[in-house]
């Protein structure tokens, strides 16, 4: 008889624990509020910086509690205290006066474009967008959401090349004044890209004899130019950019890169040109 009544007290606080489900829907008053969405406020997104074009983007407005049967009209402004970003030099609003969120929705959208040929790399600004009033209550904690943002290109230079190096100078001259070969560029990063010895063949070829070995390198396009690290030569020095040429860059219409890269330790010299394959 004990283990009987053990068995049913178990079985009676099983069904009492069953019976209370906890209600998870929202039970507070309706309200609207800049919704997080992707991203958080003041949160930097980068857009893509390309010539002559803008992009698009919006702040999103969200109703918190059940669909409503009639629009919920939405009143918003920019915040001035908060932007750092000049309309028509940094963007345009492309929505005008107050916004609705339509019957039987729970979202409404400010859209907005951002002028990148006015930005330069590196810059920021702040966007402050602010909920003003509505049919329903704002949210006092989420009436404003701030777009932090910048701008990056889009970088593509992954694949195979043709990789022809031309020598202003070096030790064995006039012996190996060029040198063609096959060489790809691998994307290690946003932008960045390996290369197997940027000497264009001069440290894995006749130079091997002073005892140097491939000189691997990372590049970075940045925009259309191509900036090229430090990489420690043999002799104490770097092959870097060499300052007396060119930026290093690409070509935006062919794909072409041309480096012209300088060796500090014994002085050697060249430009390399990438050919697409």
């Amino acid at each position: 008889m004990k283990t009987i009544r053990i068995l049913t007290l178990f079985l009676v606080g099983l069904t009492i624990f069953s019976c209370e489900e906890e209600d998870l829907t929202y039970q507070g008053p309706l309200q609207v509020e800049l919704a997080k969405g992707e991203r958080r406020s003041n949160q930097l997104v980068n857009y893509l910086k390309i010539s002559g074009n803008t992009v698009r983007d919006s702040a999103l407005i969200q109703l918190i509690g059940p669909h409503q049967s009639n629009a919920i009209s939405v009143e918003w402004r920019i915040n001035p205290d908060n932007s750092t970003a000049v309309e028509g030099l940094h963007y345009n609003i492309l929505s005008s006066g107050p916004v609705s969120i339509p019957a039987g929705s729970s979202f409404a959208q400010i859209d907005f474009e951002i002028l990148t040929d006015n930005i330069d790399l590196g810059e920021t600004f702040t966007l402050a967008f602010e909920l003003v009033s509505s049919s329903v209550k704002v949210s006092p904690n989420s009436k404003e959401w701030i777009n932090l943002f910048g701008v990056q290109c889009p970088s593509d230079l992954a694949g195979e090349y043709e990789r022809v190096t031309t020598f202003g100078w070096h030790f064995l001259l006039p012996d190996f004044p060029s040198n063609t070969e096959t060489v790809t560029l691998t994307e290690i990063g946003s932008g960045e890209y390996f290369i197997e010895d940027i000497t264009g063949g001069l440290y894995t070829g006749p130079y091997t004899a002073f005892g140097t070995t491939a000189r691997n390198a990372v590049i970075k396009e940045v925009c259309g130019d191509i900036l090229l690290e430090n990489i420690p030569d043999q002799w104490g020095g770097f092959i870097r950019q060499d300052p007396d040429q060119p930026m290093s860059n690409v070509d935006p219409n062919t794909g072409v890169i041309t480096i012209y890269w300088i060796g500090d330790g014994d002085g050697s010299n060249a430009v390399s040109v990438y050919t697409p394959q």
